[in-house]
């Protein structure tokens, strides 16, 4: 293993996960998990992406239909209730 935060192609004999091993035997050390891992570097980053994207407006127009409707629908059981 190379210094620690070198770039990954300068890091000889590493293994990810997923990495398939199709024949011999070998040790490995954990050095990474979760987040920290490659994996998670990538999340991260389509995590981030998404967050950057703005609704289009069909997606806003949508949400605001669901808001009414949410109000339509309990202004229709509070009167059904006090109905009944």
């Amino acid at each position: 293993v190379s210094e620690p935060g070198a770039p990954l192609q300068d890091q000889p004999g590493m293994v990810f996960a997923g990495t398939m091993v199709t024949a011999g035997n070998a040790l490995a050390v954990v050095t990474s998990t979760g987040m920290s891992t490659q994996f998670g570097k990538i999340q991260q980053g389509v995590t981030d992406a998404q967050q950057d994207l703005q609704k289009t407006p069909l997606a806003m127009r949508i949400d605001e239909f669901g808001n009414q409707l949410t109000v339509i629908i309990g202004i229709i059981c509070v009167a059904v209730w006090l109905v009944s």
